[in-house]
């Protein structure tokens, strides 16, 4: 066994909380070969540290956050770590990408930092080179994001500081980690495990520095891919929007969502640009930047995180006023700064005030507040309620959807539920009857962590329209032999085979995760497969092909699902709550099921074969024959 070097350190720091213990272990050459990166190394790490069927909020549950090689290299935008544990939203594996936080942590000597056990007391964590420490966070406990990254800066200067807020602290299922104010790693309640933990803060700064195999080749390199970016056609918009571009150009589906709200795209991103947007915030050596500073009336806002996309939820819900876009604003960030997950806070803030409007929620469970659509005040007072748990009503919401819903009541239990969110399927598709999902779509069914596409995120299927000749690129760029480009693509306008589409996705993605890149597509249309693998090659030094990565990539994306068999995922709990589905959408949906699985290699019930776990090198890790059960 071999310690790997060139664009690695070479290092794994393991943190007991229970004893206080602090070790260091080589990171094996033989598991980046095999895995590629963390997109695969994190999944299996789980798998192995995480104690089948194991309470999230458990000292046995685990923390691992991975870096793959790009990062804190000059190749733009590669500073993205892939966090991971097991989710105390949904009892399935979680993970998440933020853009900051790694290139400081890989600085500091470290690839890979995996915490387990439970303080007794608050702590937080420094990682300063050789000088690992934790350290008592008792002051620290009870404040939120901002404060705490600001106490921690005073004491630490130029350090990077990933914390938690209140909600975490909680134990609100859905509490996030934010890094340095403005990247956050939302959904799955990552978060909520640094909470249960008693782990307010991680805090890295290094000064070391590490060599890459080939140099010059490696530094020519990312240079083509920096050119490419800043030369893309879609950089302005990006830089005045951030976020907000992919609701202006999102699907079908989301723009008819849209209109059943009668919400006026065209004059909220007006009114931002005009009333609210400073400028771009980047991750680490990105070009671009997708994230916002907002500033009203030449005094700074206090938001600093990725403001575009979390300002749309609340300027979107029940038809609030665009116009009262401080209010939105300021909702926005008071989830940021209180560590909660926008999206998810959101679904169940419509689903409470819904109820009430249908006298199934009475002023007994609200504290007395009356639930007033559109209004900003009762959004940020449930917000406050259900990250502190203030009322009945905020405690259930804090709490997973399955414990959630029980305690609002028979109605609550019909709202649609998938895989532990009320993110339903039917929300997401296109009212198409001939094409009602995408490539983006489908994916949030049966990605692992959950309804987000996170292993297919977007793809030239993002936006309809594409030509054959279009698709047939797309797929060369990403990997995709000829033989099964000629598979995938069918011919004509969008046509392609969507099962066999998201695979690709999904493969190519996890290869960006592997080696730690955004996978913005002003970012992934200048990195297609062949340019990573050449930066790979010039970086490591490993002798890889486009082969051997995307096979690493299957390997992630099965050992992913492994966990996720184990602690109960079935096809039913995949497919969802059918109820709300039109009977020819259900019938389509099983089957590219069906397909998707076949052509994966996995039986009719979502399991990896025997034959397939050979072929990737999994014969130890086969499921048994019967899961655990998991919530109805």
């Amino acid at each position: 066994m071999t310690a790997i070097t060139n664009a690695f350190m070479g290092t794994m720091l393991w943190v007991d909380l229970t004893t206080g213990s602090i070790e260091r272990t080589p990171l094996e050459e033989e598991d980046i070969l095999f895995w590629g990166g963390p997109a695969g190394l994190n999944a299996k790490l789980a798998y192995d540290l995480i104690p089948e069927g194991c309470d999230p909020l458990s000292p046995e549950n685990a923390l691992i956050i991975g870096n793959g090689p790009f990062v804190g290299t000059t190749v733009p935008a590669a500073s993205r770590p892939i966090i991971s544990a097991k989710s105390p939203q949904t009892g399935q594996y979680a993970t998440s990408s933020p853009g900051h936080f790694s290139v400081m942590m890989k600085l500091a000597g470290y690839d890979y930092l995996i915490v387990t056990g439970r303080s007794e007391e608050p702590v937080y964590l420094t990682m300063f080179d050789d000088d690992v420490a934790l350290v008592d966070a008792s002051d620290l406990w009870g404040r939120d994001i901002y404060e705490t990254t600001d106490a921690l800066w005073a004491r630490h200067p130029e350090s990077w500081v990933g914390c938690i807020g209140p909600a975490a602290e909680n134990l609100t299922a859905y509490g996030s980690i934010v890094f340095n104010k403005y990247s956050l790693a939302a959904s799955t309640g990552l978060g909520t495990v640094m909470g249960s933990k008693n782990l307010k803060a991680l805090v890295a700064k290094g000064t070391r520095s590490f060599r890459v195999a080939e140099p010059e080749r490696f530094m020519r390199l990312a240079h083509e891919v920096h050119v490419d970016v800043v030369s893309g056609p879609h950089v302005t918009e990006w830089r005045e929007l951030g976020t907000l571009l992919q609701f202006k150009s999102s699907s079908a589906g989301a723009k008819e969502e849209m209109d059943r709200l009668d919400f006026d795209m065209d004059a909220w991103i007006s009114l931002y640009k005009d009333k609210l947007h400073k400028g771009p915030l980047a991750s680490p050596q990105c070009p671009v930047g997708c994230k916002a500073m907002l500033e009203l009336k030449g005094e700074q806002f206090p938001i600093t995180c990725p403001a575009g996309t979390m300002t749309m939820p609340f300027a979107l819900y029940r038809k609030t006023d665009p116009h009262r876009y401080v209010e939105i604003a300021e909702c926005a960030q008071l989830c940021n700064t209180l560590g909660l997950s926008t999206m998810v806070v959101t679904q169940l803030i419509q689903l409470s005030i819904e109820l009430w409007e249908k006298g199934q929620l009475g002023p007994e469970m609200t504290g007395g507040l009356e639930l007033r659509a559109g209004e900003p005040s009762v959004i940020k007072q449930l917000i406050l309620d259900t990250a502190y748990r203030r009322t009945p009503l905020g405690d259930a919401l804090a709490s997973p959807l399955d414990e959630c819903v029980r305690r609002l009541g028979e109605e609550a239990q019909r709202y649609p539920q998938h895989k532990g969110t009320l993110a339903s399927i039917d929300q997401r598709v296109s009212r198409s009857d001939a094409q009602p999902w995408d490539a983006h779509t489908f994916s949030m069914i049966v990605d692992p962590r959950g309804p987000v596409a996170e292993n297919a995120y977007i793809s030239l299927a993002w936006m309809p329209g594409r030509t054959e000749d279009q698709i047939r690129r797309y797929l060369g760029k990403i990997g995709v032999a000829q033989e099964d480009i000629d598979q995938v693509a069918t011919g004509g306008t969008d046509g392609w085979d969507l099962a066999k589409l998201t695979r690709w996705v999904e493969y190519y993605n996890l290869v960006l995760y592997d080696v730690g890149s955004c996978q913005r597509s002003f970012i992934s249309k200048a990195l297609p497969l062949q340019k990573v693998v050449d930066l790979y090659r010039a970086g490591t030094g490993l002798d890889v092909d486009s082969d051997h990565l995307l096979l690493a990539a299957e390997r992630a994306l099965v050992m992913q699902r492994l966990f996720n068999i184990r602690e109960g995922l079935t096809r039913a709990f995949e497919f969802g709550d059918q109820s709300h589905m039109k009977p020819e959408h259900r019938e389509r949906l099983h089957g590219l099921l069906d397909e998707y699985y076949t052509y994966h290699g996995w039986t009719l019930e979502g399991v990896p074969t025997p034959d397939t776990l050979e072929r990737l090198g999994l014969e130890g890790y086969a499921p048994r024959s019967e899961p655990l059960a998991v919530p109805a």
